[in-house]
């Protein structure tokens, strides 16, 4: 990263320097584990356990606290409120900052911020994002990568005055409470569309309308016609590279798909068990990612991994697909297997099924659960949005090819 970064660049007024001249570099330990006294006594201590909750700006809680016995014991230290920390191992390259005062483990690197005005703790924070792949391409190890205490002694950033830094991540912070916004939207929906779920597909919860019992049997007599499919043989090229989506596992990773990574040809197709699901057909997985769920939208082979399961005089395809969904993870705990679960056919087959006897029923409640779908959709593009045109952003105002205003003067 150094060599890249002495290429740029940079604007007069701005400074180029080793990251340990600008801010104190600290690292963290691990009090021994032989002695009780040294954990739980009140320390938010920074383990591997919280690499999941760095990238999300100000981290709050810890998995594991210590003592001050531990601290005074050990070469742990507590480090103040607004220090940045990195992940050097595992999650390698996540950041945060500290909401309070915190102590951190060997496998964390952290820099207390604001020494006489040099640094800016979010200035910092976003500098650390925006190469958070480079961190990345710098961990070595042959199992577990890390990345060596050198490297950051030789950590080079170009860095604004103080009023600037700050400036610019009041900036960044104003889209930083978008997405976090956004994506509290999408998880509200997503529970939202659970339990519009558990109620529209169980009986729950009827439309007026409506008053018809509910039919209840096994899935085997209320679906169509169910089927698997097959892997054309590798050694044949012609076989290959079609212009027949081959669907597998790792193509379920959406609830409704248009296409597939690999294609086959019509020979391939022929010359081996494949087969062709058609657009509109329900197509779960019962041999590795059990209990996913997903409807076609347009015809499509299918490997020997997936069943295709049609609809009937009885059931829509929308309706079976949310019952699939609805009943993924009781699908997932009957796989069966040591290494690679799956599900037998006809555990599949013998899955009892309630659902309204009127076609139109089912089609008013895959309408309701499709339509909170599209709004899931809607944020997440948004959400993405969001993540791109920060990122843009980032790149114009942490390289000074943006410059902002302080104290209504442009910084030229």
């Amino acid at each position: 990263m150094a060599r890249n970064l002495t290429e740029e660049q940079i604007p007069d007024s701005w400074k180029y320097d080793l990251l340990d001249n600008l801010t104190e570099r600290v690292s963290g330990h691990t009090p021994s584990k032989s002695y009780p006294e040294y954990w739980n006594g009140g320390i938010k201590w920074i383990s591997l356990a919280d690499t999941f909750r760095l990238d999300n700006g100000y981290l709050y809680e810890t998995d594991k606290e210590i003592s001050q016995e531990g601290i005074n014991n050990s070469s742990a230290q507590l480090h103040p409120a607004e220090t940045v920390v990195l992940s050097r191992d595992a999650g390698i390259g996540k950041s945060g900052v500290m909401a309070e005062p915190m102590a951190v483990s060997q496998h964390f690197i952290a820099w207390k911020c604001d020494n006489e005005k040099k640094m800016n703790s979010w200035f910092l924070y976003n500098w650390l994002q925006f190469h958070k792949l480079e961190f990345e391409r710098q961990a070595v190890g042959s199992t577990i990568k890390t990345i060596g205490l050198p490297f950051f002694k030789k950590l080079k950033i170009a860095a604004p005055p103080y009023k600037e830094q700050h400036k610019i991540a009041k900036i960044l912070s104003t889209w930083d409470r978008a997405i976090s916004t956004t994506e509290r939207l999408i998880d509200n929906s997503k529970q939202q569309k659970k339990a519009l779920m558990q109620q529209l597909l169980t009986g729950n919860k009827r439309f007026s309308i409506y008053s018809e019992n509910w039919l209840s049997d096994s899935l085997e007599n209320i679906v169509g016609k169910i089927y698997g499919g097959g892997t054309p043989s590798r050694n044949e090229p012609r076989y290959w590279s079609g212009k027949i989506p081959w669907v597998t596992v790792k193509d379920l990773v959406s609830h409704r798909i248009s296409g597939a990574q690999e294609h086959i040809t019509e020979s391939g197709l022929s010359n081996s068990s494949a087969n062709i699901v058609p657009a509109g057909t329900v197509i779960i997985a019962t041999r590795m990612a059990l209990g996913k769920a997903v409807i076609s939208e347009c015809d499509v082979a299918i490997n020997q991994d997936l069943k295709a399961i049609c609809n009937s005089d009885k059931v829509t395809s929308s309706f079976l697909h949310y019952w699939f969904i609805l009943h993924s993870d009781q699908i997932e705990r009957m796989g069966t297997g040591s290494t690679v679960k799956g599900i037998q056919l006809e555990s599949i087959k013998s899955l009892k099924m309630t659902l309204p006897r009127s076609l139109e029923e089912q089609d008013k409640i895959a309408s309701v659960l499709i339509n909170a779908d599209n709004e899931i959709e809607l944020l997440e593009q948004q959400l993405a949005d969001l993540k791109l045109g920060k990122k843009a952003l980032m790149q114009q105002l942490l390289t000074g090819k943006r410059r902002v205003k302080i104290d209504d003067k442009e910084i030229a």
